[in-house]
């Protein structure tokens, strides 16, 4: 099921962004959300060059070996947009999709890029993208293969869709864990 128009139209900005070009700049906080068998091996990788990654889960406990490898927890989907300017996202269904980014979209800066790593109905993936576009944020749909093996071993093979300038900024990320990382 879709989430309701009224949600994406409740949405406001809370925060200024200012345009930091193709390359991720090491100081940026990265943003995570769900740290299941798959993702979080994922953020680990992050975590594991230096990078600055905040996560979250619905089960936080979930969070507890990362937040000791060093990651920050937040509170809420909110609070982690509202201090992530790129957010990675591996959940379950199209529906944890819209919910999660419904949540999120109007706590993030403009500019925001929004990365979904789950695999969800392409119609849903457009409509987020166009209205996230529509809001100053960005989207990239990035599914993945595989399986849990890869996302440990740092090899998965990450097929993204979206402009070359949300494949360009997301690329080094996603290099982290993806041993292929195709547009």
């Amino acid at each position: 099921m879709r989430a309701p128009r009224s949600r994406w139209r409740s949405c406001r900005r809370t925060r200024s962004w200012k345009s930091t070009g193709s390359r991720l700049p090491r100081s940026e906080t990265l943003g995570f959300v769900g740290l299941g068998v798959m993702g979080a091996p994922m953020a680990g990788h992050l975590i594991d060059l230096g990078r600055d990654v905040m996560v979250w889960n619905r089960t936080p406990s979930k969070a507890e070996s990362l937040r000791e490898k060093g990651a920050a927890l937040a509170d809420s989907l909110e609070e982690l947009a509202s201090r992530c300017s790129i957010i990675l996202i591996c959940v379950s269904r199209s529906e944890d999709v819209e919910e999660v980014v419904s949540e999120m979209a109007g706590s993030a800066a403009p500019g925001t890029l929004f990365v979904d790593h789950s695999t969800i109905e392409p119609a849903v993936a457009r409509s987020i993208s166009q209205t996230l576009t529509n809001m100053g944020l960005a989207f990239m749909d990035a599914p993945l293969t595989g399986g849990e093996k890869g996302a440990f071993s740092g090899e998965l093979t990450i097929f993204c869709g979206g402009s070359q300038e949300n494949f360009d900024r997301a690329e080094p990320i996603l290099a982290a864990y993806g041993k292929n990382v195709k547009r």
